[in-house]
């Protein structure tokens, strides 16, 4: 996310990143149906989408994964 100044914030292996106001719930609906799972946060201010991956998570997957959502986050800031 630095390399693409993708605005993020994260507690241990939770990472939640902040998109366009109305672009959230498309962006969740995208990656799920490419398999990956991520929820779906909203309050008065903003709304994004929240990255909380297995523990068991291999490193290879993991990678993968986290560059197809940099891809799709980049349609949706």
């Amino acid at each position: 996310f630095d390399r693409r100044g993708i605005e993020y914030r994260n507690v241990g292996i939770m990472t939640a990143v902040k998109t366009a106001p109305g672009h959230a719930v498309n962006l969740v609906k995208e990656l799920e149906r490419l398999g990956i799972l991520v929820y779906l946060y909203c309050n008065e201010e903003e709304e994004g989408i929240s990255i909380m991956p297995p523990l068991i998570m291999e490193k290879p997957l993991l990678e993968k994964s986290l560059l197809i959502i940099i891809k799709k986050i980049s349609k949706h800031l």
